[in-house]
């Protein structure tokens, strides 16, 4: 009888075991599963953050684009930069001014979201990639004014951006074309 007890109490354990064993093995299972589901969320963040935000450079910054396409013509996809006389009206208008700050502040923004994978590049970059690295050209003179204003690296992200996605122009000949 004690041998039979003590069979039994092994089979219970060793099955306990089994059940312990592959209840481990589902759990290991079900944590990659969510790890994939949270990587896919968080990608889908990241392209709906990004949508969101280009939709704000097309409906919040459109008086802003509208201002400074008239008074400089600025977004004409050469990236000519300011001159003196125009940077000088910039810094005399609030109006102007408060403009070109709004877009300085959004590009480096973008860049900064991108730079920390809250944005997503390759959406931002087929989106705006003309626009923003036409914006930074046309700037720079106003961008070197606020940092000696300033002593502060004024849009060191937005300058970043604007190089890698200027890089990324002249290496793709098909999107070099078609700019």
């Amino acid at each position: 009888m004690e041998i039979a007890i003590s069979i039994f109490g092994t089979v219970v354990l060793l099955g306990g075991l089994f059940v312990g064993l592959r209840q481990i093995l589902l759990l290991g299972k079900q944590i990659g599963v969510m790890t994939d589901q949270m990587q896919s969320q968080h990608e889908w963040n990241m392209k709906d953050a990004t949508f969101s935000y280009i939709a704000k450079f097309r409906s919040e910054l459109s008086v802003t684009n509208l201002a400074l396409q008239k008074k400089f013509g600025y977004l004409k996809l050469d990236g000519t930069p300011l001159s003196t006389s125009q940077i000088a009206e910039v810094i005399s208008d609030d109006e102007l001014r408060s403009h070109v700050f709004s877009l300085v502040s959004y590009c480096d923004q973008l860049a900064l979201g991108i730079s920390k994978d809250y944005f997503d590049d390759s959406i931002a970059f087929e989106s705006l990639c003309v626009s923003v690295t036409a914006a930074y050209s046309s700037l720079v003179p106003y961008i070197a004014l606020r940092r000696s204003e300033t002593g502060v690296n004024v849009a060191e992200y937005f300058e970043r951006l604007t190089s890698a996605w200027m890089a990324r122009i002249e290496n793709d000949p098909g999107m070099k074309s078609a700019i």
